[in-house]
């Protein structure tokens, strides 16, 4: 839930949060974060509160079926005037989603540069795509992202021996999942 600055009932900012915030003046804003980088689909979490798909928080091995998602935040840097460092997966990511979350981000309606099938399967064959999907959710320019972090300190391990979000194994961020095989 945006650890804390989202309220899910109301879909809104907490106010007594976002007076916290507008005190801070934060200058960036990382999207999604990091740990819970390493197995965020921001794909799953863009659209219609109702389609979206819970991401793995793997601090706690659950699914999370917060409407936070990455509309909601980069919105929110936007009004605090903040720039934003988007965090791509580096556990099960690949170089095709993390161009479709900068193409979401940045891209223009014009844009012809080649993304192709990501991860899950949907081919989002160009950048402009993006930039069509993020209009029908609602924000028909550019968020104008300058920064992209590829994964979340992939040295780290956590809940080791434990099952994670229904997986068979455990997490660590020092494992990929490359075509169906940890590396």
């Amino acid at each position: 839930g945006g650890l804390g600055i989202w309220d899910d009932g109301s879909h809104a900012v907490r106010p007594d949060v976002d007076a916290l915030v507008t005190d801070l003046r934060p200058g960036m804003l990382r999207f999604p974060g990091g740990t819970r980088a390493m197995l965020y689909h921001f794909d799953e979490t863009i659209g219609p509160y109702a389609d979206r798909t819970p991401q793995c928080d793997t601090f706690t091995g659950e699914l999370d079926a917060t409407t936070w998602g990455m509309d909601e935040a980069l919105r929110y840097a936007e009004q605090h005037d903040a720039a934003v460092t988007l965090v791509t997966s580096w556990y099960d990511g690949t170089s095709e989603c993390a161009a479709t979350m900068v193409a979401y981000a940045n891209s223009d309606a014009s844009s012809t540069v080649a993304i192709g099938v990501v991860a899950n399967g949907l081919d989002w064959r160009t950048a402009d795509n993006g930039a069509a999907r993020r209009a029908a959710n609602g924000h028909a320019t550019a968020y104008g992202v300058p920064f992209v972090e590829v994964g979340n300190e992939q040295y780290l391990s956590l809940r080791p021996g434990k099952n994670v979000c229904g997986t068979d194994r455990a997490f660590t961020q020092a494992e990929r999942l490359e075509n169906g095989v940890y590396i």
